[in-house]
């Protein structure tokens, strides 16, 4: 069955405003580049320092049973029906960077997607009670369809619980900061099999691993990033569970230790490959295929390439404009769990675009949604580094963002456009981030 990730609407059908009409956006003049993020160099540190934290954040009975704990990324509203049970705990999993002064902290939470709301208060927690800077902090998805519906599009989940997870998932990058020790960091490349949904011969295949240890070499962390979507379970799972992503982390923390990270890539129209099985089984055989491509490539690189320590950040706010009809009446009739503003009489989302530097071998973006293939690609394809790190659904997760060439072309029965602020939404994006790459002058 196709993925849907419509909107939480019950009855409204999901209209977009396509064919004369383009999605407006505003940069704000602030843009922050240089080794820390704003210009200034740091001397070069002679270490990575590392910290790693995990916390479950599943609901618990008494969550449940209010019957008003929806899952998310399947269906038209919460036609799909309550969480009934839990298969597997989502998690929330933070890995803190440090070289020198510069810093970066990365945490993925085991949801469909996280409105905006929910990632302000994380991060706003972080600010408050650490020494990490906003600019520095990516919070994504892993884009579970059988994780709870944080972005109030399906259903939503009780107060309590979205106020429980906040919290926890900002205490998890404040400990893991707090934990950081003297670590070497290593990187490694390697391929793995998906498909793509709307019909193009090409996908992301690029499969990137980073492997932090310590100085004793004993493990302290794995990043395994690939592009697929975590449907293999389908709409008529009513068990929270991962999906393949929690059987890719587990199997690596089996066969390395450490804490495992699973971060979806250039996702938009990325599926798994078919051929893997349905259902629980299905979602395994999957997700430890990932995992052992994974193992594979470290092992084919002698446990991957040196990082050398060095951050380097661009972080740029922007304010894209919602023509997307369904989003604006959603958000008329409050059902949209977002913070949004008024851009050109209309609609607008203030977001980021964000890209940062592991040593001079990695270049990263953290994307605020879900990327198609052609869109993704156009972003990497400056990148010089011999290593790339794609955080999909991360700072945001605003939907897809299909290139103009190919808007309302009958692909995937326009599916991924009825899920898009609009049509220019990935030429921002792409501009945006391509800058960032342009002002990046070390790779």
């Amino acid at each position: 069955m196709r993925a849907h990730h419509a909107l939480g609407i019950p009855g409204l059908l999901v209209l977009v405003a396509c064919g004369n009409g383009t999605s407006a956006a505003k940069s704000t003049a602030k843009t922050t580049h240089g080794t820390d993020g704003g210009g200034a160099v740091d001397a070069a540190p002679s270490s990575w320092s590392i910290g790693v934290s995990t916390v479950d954040v599943s609901p618990n009975d008494t969550e449940l049973a209010t019957q008003k704990l929806y899952m998310g990324a399947y269906g038209v509203g919460p036609v799909r029906g309550p969480a009934q049970g839990i298969h597997d705990p989502v998690m929330a999993r933070a890995i803190v960077f440090h070289a020198g002064k510069n810093v970066v902290a990365m945490e993925i939470i085991d949801m469909p997607g996280i409105s905006n709301r929910v990632i302000h208060a994380i991060v706003d927690e972080v600010v408050a009670n650490g020494s990490i800077p906003k600019e520095a902090v990516f919070v994504g998805a892993t884009h579970s369809h059988s994780a709870p519906d944080l972005q109030g599009l399906w259903g939503g989940v009780p107060d309590d619980y979205k106020k429980r997870i906040e919290h926890l998932a900002a205490q998890a990058i404040l400990d893991a900061d707090s934990s950081a020790v003297p670590a070497d960091l290593f990187v490694s490349r390697g391929e793995a099999a998906n498909r793509n949904r709307r019909g193009w011969p090409i996908t992301d295949k690029e499969l990137t691993i980073l492997s932090a240890k310590t100085k004793a070499g004993d493990p302290i962390a794995t990043v395994v990033q690939f592009a697929a979507h975590p449907v293999i379970l389908g709409q008529q799972n009513l068990m929270i569970s991962r999906d393949f992503c929690g059987y890719t982390v587990d199997f690596v923390e089996k066969k390395l230790g450490g804490k495992a990270f699973y971060w979806n890539g250039v996702v938009g129209d990325a599926s798994p490959d078919g051929t893997v099985g349905s259902a629980f089984a299905g979602a395994q055989n999957y997700g430890e295929t990932l995992a052992r491509a994974a193992l594979d490539a470290m092992d084919a690189a002698n446990g991957g390439a040196p990082v050398t320590p060095a951050i380097y950040r661009d972080y740029q706010p922007y304010e894209q404009q919602v023509t997307n009809q369904a989003f604006v009446a959603a958000n008329a009739v409050g059902l949209l769990d977002y913070d949004v503003t008024t851009l050109d009489g209309g609609l607008g989302i203030s977001t980021q675009a964000a890209y940062f530097r592991l040593g001079t071998e990695v270049q990263a973006v953290a994307f605020p949604g879900e990327a198609l293939t052609r869109t993704g690609l156009d972003i990497k394809a400056p990148m010089t580094a011999p290593y790339h790190l794609w955080l999909g659904l991360t700072t945001d997760t605003l939907g897809y963002f299909v290139k103009a060439d190919e808007w309302m072309t009958g692909r995937n029965g326009n599916y991924e456009e009825s899920v898009s602020m609009g049509l220019g939404a990935a030429e921002r994006a792409i501009q945006l981030l391509t800058d960032a790459v342009g002002r990046d002058k070390t790779p």
